[in-house]
């Protein structure tokens, strides 16, 4: 997870943090899973920041720290909301992208071979699912892509 190794976060507690992105983002757990969750994260970040204050090192949470929290430009508490703030957008934007980039090729298998034989060179890809991944290739080599959602409806969510 790039984002952990950005932000100074042990690669150790990924699995706590799947599961916990995992809560809050589902749109089935409950308000009071979501808080507890919620609580949960913060609390880790929040140890973490003490903890970088202690042994500050080459990250992002320790300059923050260093630079803001300790000059008193930003509280502990703000620092490590941040931190939640990005490594939740960090670790579910990068989920989510693998997926729906792996979800547009499985439904556009020309598109695909394309890519593999380096003929494609810059693309669009539609998709029945409500998002659009682009992405361009350079010297063989995927340099950028992104996906754009529609925002649709939820369909059958209070079934």
């Amino acid at each position: 997870m790039v984002i952990s190794l950005l932000l100074g976060v042990p690669y150790t507690d990924h699995e706590f943090f799947q599961t916990i992105t995992g809560k809050l983002m589902n749109m089935y757990t409950s308000p009071e899973e979501k808080a507890k969750a919620s609580r949960e994260f913060f609390g880790y970040m929040l140890e973490l920041v003490a903890r970088k204050e202690r042994e500050p090192g080459d990250d992002l949470l320790s300059r923050v720290i260093r630079e803001h929290v300790q000059t008193g430009e930003l509280r502990r508490e703000t620092a490590a909301m941040n931190g939640v703030i990005l490594l939740n957008a960090g670790h579910e934007t990068t989920a989510n992208m693998i997926a729906l980039g792996t979800v547009a090729l499985l439904e556009n298998p020309d598109l695909a071979a394309a890519i593999l034989s380096n003929t494609a060179t810059v693309g669009h890809i539609p998709s029945q699912a409500g998002f659009t991944t682009s992405f361009w290739i350079c010297a063989g080599t995927l340099v950028v892509a992104f996906a754009t959602a529609l925002l649709l409806p939820a369909r059958g969510r209070d079934s």
